[in-house]
């Protein structure tokens, strides 16, 4: 039994949709090989570096990358958690 999974990601820049699809992916695998904590990477929605399109690429605190968290932690019993970039009501862009 897995008791952790550390979830590696080749992130493409800026492409939400397949980010996610792919951690959700992933982590599925880690679940049901057993994981019952699920670490996904660091801005795992849209990875990070220096490119203009990571600019608009920041999701809603409830967005889809808080609900692809909850979903893979209620379908496995597990604690899961990663950060991405996230815009505030505010406006402003944080780590989340």
């Amino acid at each position: 039994m897995v008791l952790a999974a550390a979830i590696q990601l080749d992130a493409a820049l800026a492409d939400i949709p397949a980010n996610l699809a792919a951690c959700e992916r992933l982590g599925d695998d880690a679940g049901r090989a057993g994981a019952r904590i699920i670490a996904l990477p660091e801005f795992f929605s849209t990875g990070i570096g220096f490119v203009d399109s990571l600019a608009e690429a920041a999701l809603p605190p409830d967005g889809p990358a808080t609900e692809l968290l909850t979903t893979l932690a209620r379908r496995h019993a597990a604690l899961v958690g990663g950060s991405f970039l996230c815009r505030d009501p505010d406006g402003h862009v944080r780590n989340a």
